[in-house]
């Protein structure tokens, strides 16, 4: 079983911390100074990092493989679920035969959550 080392580089973990930053550098690069689109700055923030775990960290390709779909799935689902309840909101407000006041009734309750928040 592979055991995590914190301080591969050069016993230091200021220096491991900063090899360990470089993907972020990358993704905030491509965003801010270069203007590309989110999800190609993000997969080249995904391959400095997968290449960093297995060639600096020590991990295992397959264990580095696995975080990699964990990770894209616990990102994903979350988006996932709202658009899949956005969606059934929609067709609920489509299918009612009095949709303006549902969407009165849905746009005060929501006002009251909301309020309820702060």
């Amino acid at each position: 079983m592979w055991e995590q080392n914190y301080v591969p580089v050069a016993g230091s973990l200021v220096y491991s911390t900063l090899v360990a930053a470089i993907p972020l550098v990358i993704l905030f690069y491509m965003l801010g100074v270069k203007r590309k689109p989110s999800w190609i700055a993000g997969l080249s923030a995904l391959g400095a990092a997968l290449v960093l775990a297995v060639a600096v960290f020590g991990m295992p390709v397959p264990q580095a493989g696995a975080s990699m779909v964990y990770g894209a799935a616990f990102g994903l689902f979350p988006i996932g679920w709202i658009v899949i309840a956005s969606l059934i909101l929609y067709r609920v407000t489509l299918t009612r035969a009095n949709s303006r006041s549902s969407k009165t009734r849905l746009a005060r309750s929501a006002k009251t959550v909301v309020c309820r928040l702060y």
